[in-house]
């Protein structure tokens, strides 16, 4: 699709999810391309006067939800956890204007098969929480 397809969709949605594997303690590139060309200035943002940035999804939710290789203890412990959930909230809620972002990580997903259908359970569990609370 298009952009300005991509960004339609965007649009008629009431909660976005994005769901991937965390990269080098990233999104992977892909995806952080996609981000740059959809969530762009006059479509997620606009500058106003003296510099000031305005978002413009504020009618959003977003819901994050990233596999690791590592355990949680790899994130929580080096800080890297805090620097990605402080990204995410400066792309999203501080440029874009969400009124809600939740970041869940699946950790350790590679490595553990019994953690694997944990997760697909709490995802599972995730959505229809939201689509409870949304309609």
């Amino acid at each position: 699709d298009d952009v300005l397809e991509q960004q339609k969709k965007i649009s008629h949605a009431d909660i976005v999810t994005l769901i991937f594997p965390v990269w080098f303690w990233s999104y992977p590139a892909i995806l952080k391309g996609w981000i740059d060309r959809i969530f762009s200035h006059g479509f997620a943002f606009v500058y106003r006067e003296g510099g000031k940035v305005e978002g413009l999804l504020a009618d959003k939710e977003f819901l994050l939800i990233s596999s690791t290789m590592a355990p949680e203890a790899a994130y929580k412990s080096t800080g890297i956890g805090d620097a990605m959930k402080a990204i995410d909230m400066a792309n999203f809620a501080m440029v874009c204007g969400v009124r809600q972002l939740k970041h869940v990580y699946l950790y350790g997903v590679e490595h553990d098969g019994d953690a694997r259908k944990k997760y697909l359970d709490q995802v599972h569990k995730l959505g229809k929480e939201l689509l409870s609370v949304n309609g």
